[in-house]
């Protein structure tokens, strides 16, 4: 009769309740549609935050011990002035009269995708770390116009890409070093105005893509010229005296 009716209405009515709690406790569980857009987020953040670490570090490093007020953790190293990333490591750093002084901290070999350093008329002090020959993708070496003393390290010679050197107008000692012999691609070596003395290595004459070699107002620089010096053809600068 009508109490049995009853009864069946109210279980299908139960059973519905129960088929809609279900529907909605799978749509908000893991494994879900949108639970699985937001994983590769997550993915990406930790293999960018893998990948950076060393420039990261570095770039840190490099920004405490330069004096720059436009260099800020809370924007990415990759946005900072003068800087250029790909795929977050450092390519370039161009920071040219942008600083207040400061040192080379040896954590610079740590940017080993560095291909562009100029670092010119900053005030800088200290010496040119022997790190700096681990940059091996480094073809653009200017920090003219600095305090920048000390020997050359010849663990630069090390750096077979390089292009440019640029160096002028610094307090360096010491000798060239004949590990500059290395540098088959060079084409400006300009290291005039220094305290830099002793015998010009001959192997630097010999340089296939030399253009333009300054040495000049330096302290008793030395050495014979190759007779096979004014044959080359591609050299059109030399400055000894």
């Amino acid at each position: 009769g009508a109490p049995v009716e009853s009864m069946h209405k109210q279980r299908g009515g139960v059973l519905i309740l129960l088929l809609a709690l279900v529907e909605a406790l799978n749509q908000t569980s893991p494994g879900t549609h949108d639970s699985t857009t937001a994983a590769p987020q997550t993915s990406v953040a930790f293999h960018t935050t893998a990948t950076k670490k060393p420039d990261e570090a570095a770039m840190l490093r490099l920004m405490t011990g330069w004096r720059t007020h436009e260099w800020s953790t809370d924007v990415h190293y990759c946005l900072w002035p003068g800087v250029r990333c790909e795929n977050f490591f450092v390519t370039r750093l161009d920071v040219e009269a942008a600083l207040g002084g400061g040192t080379i901290a040896s954590q610079i070999g740590n940017l080993r995708r560095l291909n562009h350093l100029n670092v010119k008329g900053n005030g800088l002090s200290g010496t040119i770390p022997t790190q700096v020959g681990d940059l091996s993708a480094l073809t653009y070496f200017k920090i003219e116009n600095n305090y920048i003393s000390g020997t050359v390290p010849t663990e630069i010679g090390r750096l077979t890409e390089m292009v440019y050197i640029a160096w002028k107008s610094n307090m360096l000692t010491g000798t060239i070093p004949t590990q500059f012999g290395n540098f088959k691609k060079l084409e400006r070596f300009r290291v005039q105005d220094n305290f830099l003395g002793g015998t010009l290595p001959p192997v630097l004459f010999s340089l296939p893509r030399l253009r333009q070699f300054q040495v000049h107002e330096n302290w008793l620089i030395s050495g014979t010229l190759p007779p096979e010096l004014w044959q080359r053809t591609t050299l059109t600068e030399l400055y000894l005296g």
